[in-house]
């Protein structure tokens, strides 16, 4: 019901995701910001900073606390020991419009949310692992992951709130993406479009990964995602990943 509107958020996400990358992994606590609270959920450190002139608000830091708390066991369950966690994570609150986005470390929430996009497992997946030892600096199987995740998620766990795209949705994928385009920040900054059918495309690749070689060598991606290393992990390069992908059920 809301798929056109999510298309246009998950551009914007994405555009936003890559433009920060390259910054430092935790965001340095400058003059206009000041560390009102932390808490400690499965074994990550979140320090909540906010903006100069940002209102804090208890009961809204404790929505947040609650929906970090219940998304990070999620993700701790389905990750477990096969990627690193990071030991500490800023949540930083901002004045001004703006989408909830996060990078390896840091998440960001604006005071007044577009669409009222809040935090999803896919957010918490990109703050609190990193592409330790990534090889390309490619952005895309880290992203398509963690959205895998963020839909997985939601289609299993709160079926009656569904906001997101479905796992209905994804096994009905048309399978058209031309995900080597995607396999590198610039390519996927400048060729991943809005279209709703290349997004779905995008979890229905990893969905197909997950179910023929598993989680562990699936998110081996994250870190080791030039050919050489994904011939060794999948027997096949990228490639023929991808065709095996569009030929299948």
């Amino acid at each position: 019901m809301m798929k056109s509107a999510l298309a246009a958020v998950t551009l914007v996400f994405i555009l936003s995701a890559c433009s920060e990358q390259e910054k430092a992994n935790v965001p340095a606590v400058t003059s206009n910001q000041a560390s009102e609270d932390q808490v400690v959920i499965n074994d990550i450190t979140y320090k909540f900073l906010f903006e100069k002139g940002y209102k804090k608000d208890d009961e809204i830091l404790n929505y947040y606390k609650d929906q970090i708390e219940m998304y990070s066991n999620y993700i701790d369950n389905e990750i477990g020991n096969l990627q690193k966690k990071r030991s500490e994570v800023i949540v930083f609150f901002k004045k001004g419009k703006g989408y909830t986005s996060s990078v390896p470390g840091s998440i960001d929430i604006y005071e007044d949310e577009e669409e009222e996009f809040y935090l999803t497992a896919g957010a918490l997946f990109r703050s609190n692992y990193k592409n330790s030892n990534d090889t390309k600096g490619s952005f895309a199987p880290h992203y398509m992951i963690s959205e895998y995740y963020a839909t997985k998620y939601e289609s299993e766990q709160e079926p009656e709130n569904q906001f997101y795209t479905t796992l209905e949705d994804v096994a009905q994928a048309p399978k058209k993406l031309d995900v080597i385009k995607l396999w590198n920040d610039q390519a996927f900054l400048h060729t991943y479009t809005s279209n709703w059918d290349d997004y779905i495309d995008s979890i229905s690749f990893v969905d197909y990964l997950m179910k023929t070689y598993g989680k562990e060598k699936t998110l081996k991606l994250i870190s080791y995602n030039d050919n050489e290393s994904i011939r060794k992990i999948f027997g096949k390069d990228l490639v023929e990943l991808i065709e095996a992908w569009k030929v299948s059920k």
